[in-house]
C-alpha cells in the first residue's frame, strides 16, 4: 500500500515553526507523522497541517473505507520536543 501525504503548511509557518524548534524537531515531528501506521495498511491518505506556535496536527483517511484517525504533535518548548496525542 502507499500512502499519500499532504503537507498544508504556508511558508511563513514554515519558517515561523522553524525558529521556535530549531529546525530538526519540526522536522522528525513531519517523518513521525507521515510515518504513523503506515504499516497498517489502513490509511491511505494523511493530511499534515502546521500552526505558527509549532503544534501540528494529522488527519489520516482511507479512499477504501469510511474512516478517519486524528493525531497531533504538540510543541514542547520546555523540553524541545514534540509529543504526540490522539
Amino acid at each position: 500500500m502507499s500512502r499519500a501525504v499532504l503537507l498544508n503548511i504556508e511558508p511563513d509557518t514554515f519558517e515561523a515553526v522553524t525558529n521556535i524548534t530549531n529546525y530538526m524537531p519540526f522536522h522528525q515531528a513531519i517523518g513521525y507523522l507521515s510515518n504513523w501506521a503506515l504499516g497498517s495498511g489502513k490509511y491511505d491518505q494523511v493530511v499534515i497541517t502546521a500552526c505558527s506556535d509549532g503544534d501540528m496536527t494529522a488527519v489520516y483517511s482511507s479512499q477504501t473505507e469510511d474512516c478517519r484517525y486524528v493525531l497531533s504533535g504538540i510543541w514542547r518548548p520546555d523540553e524541545g520536543r514534540y509529543s504526540f496525542h490522539s
